[in-house]
């Protein structure tokens, strides 16, 4: 009877070590940097970062977060000094200090940041704002317009 426990606990722990792997490497962090425009800068607006820049650099930037949608789960993304986290699950120890949005969230974010560089949405904007998710976002991303909007 002991002699089985010389086979089982080696292979127990052949288990848990390989159990332990497969989560570490599920956790790896998976990151992508996007380019933040020239003439767009990051200033901390009442709830978060805000991107203040003209209508065209605005919509250029709105193209890039819009890439966000097709992301993996638990991709770190850098914009400037702003760091984006694409997660389905916004009380995740991970987002602490991030804009953590879900993958469909970022597209309706790039769609309100474009609206606002053409004029169809008030700026300053703050995505919260918009009410797509609640509570609030925290931080939240934000948008201001510098100069006039982009005509259609």
């Amino acid at each position: 009877m002991d002699s089985i426990y010389y086979i089982l606990i080696p292979l127990l722990a052949a288990i848990v070590a390989a159990g332990v792997t497969l989560i570490v490497e599920r956790r790896r962090k998976k990151t992508k940097r996007l380019n933040l425009p020239a003439s767009v800068e990051v200033v901390q607006g009442p709830r978060g970062p805000r991107f203040r820049g003209p209508a065209l650099a605005l919509r250029e930037l709105a193209a890039s977060l819009r890439t966000l949608r097709n992301s993996p789960l638990g991709l770190v993304c850098y914009v400037g000094s702003v760091e984006l986290y694409v997660t389905n699950d916004p009380k995740d120890p991970h987002c602490r200090g991030r804009i953590a949005l879900p993958r469909k969230a970022w597209n309706i974010l790039a769609s309100k940041f474009t609206e606002v560089a053409t004029g169809w949405e008030e700026s300053p904007f703050d995505f919260g704002d918009c009410g797509y998710l609640y509570p609030r976002p925290e931080p939240d991303l934000g948008v201001e317009l510098v100069g006039e909007p982009e005509k259609d």
